[in-house]
């Protein structure tokens, strides 16, 4: 088995990133499934199916992922960062080196991915008022430099 990890899949870990400091306050905690027939990425290697727990733990989120890609190579992926918003880590190596949340308010977080200290993405989740999706935006380009951008649909399970 093969693991990979694509470029919807690490924008999935940032984009739920800084989020309120208690769960039950928190739109973004819980168990994530993507819509793949109301995902529209454009992407090399976009996933076909998707999955991410977030939970809070020690002032950080710690965002858990596992998707198949179009091709058939598994991904898995996790990330941290902290509740409040600012620089993150990646607990998996992927094509990113860097990135930074900002948390404009409850439902919405703004993510910047940086390679080499240079913006590669930027993309916006919201959670709709009910709690029960996030749709998230993406622009910029993919880990091989090839454009990337789009709409992703998650249903909180």
């Amino acid at each position: 088995m093969k693991l990979t990890f694509t470029i919807l899949g690490v924008f999935v870990l940032v984009l739920v990133a800084a989020t309120e400091t208690s769960a039950q306050s928190n739109p973004f905690t819980g168990t994530w499934k993507m819509n793949a027939a109301k995902t529209k990425i454009k992407a090399v290697a976009p996933l076909k199916d998707d999955t991410v727990t977030i939970t809070t733990a020690n002032g950080e989120d710690v965002i858990e992922g596992d998707g198949t890609a179009t091709d058939g190579s598994l991904t898995h992926r996790k990330f941290a960062a902290p509740v409040k918003g600012g620089t993150g880590k990646f607990l998996l190596a992927g094509p990113y080196d860097g990135v930074s949340v900002k948390v404009p308010n409850e439902n919405t977080r703004d993510v910047t991915e940086t390679k080499a200290g240079k913006e590669a993405l930027h993309f916006t989740a919201v959670v709709s008022k009910d709690g029960k999706t996030m749709t998230v935006t993406v622009k910029g380009v993919d880990a091989q430099g090839k454009p990337l951008s789009g709409v992703a649909v998650y249903e909180k399970q």
